[in-house]
């Protein structure tokens, strides 16, 4: 499943993006999905948190966007440093 693969890689860079930046805590995700990217915000949602799980990210809002194309793109974090 590449939406796996997708969700997988968008996880593992927000986890590179709080460490580099040393936050105490991530409010936020701003992701957008592509219209053609054949995830749903609802499988988007369904995968993130199994990946998140028992990380930093986990208790995080999760605030969708629709986008052009195929892609995946991790938007913003809202983070306490």
């Amino acid at each position: 499943m590449h939406e796996v693969k997708l969700v997988k890689e968008l996880v593992e860079k927000a986890l590179n993006i709080v460490k580099e930046n040393q936050a105490k805590k991530v409010k936020k995700i701003f992701v957008k999905i592509g219209a053609n990217s054949h995830l749903t915000s609802e499988n988007f949602s369904h995968l993130f948190k199994e990946f998140s799980k028992a990380t930093i990210l986990e208790p995080a809002e999760i605030v969708i966007s629709p986008a052009q194309g195929e892609g995946l793109i991790l938007e913003s974090l809202e983070m306490e440093i």
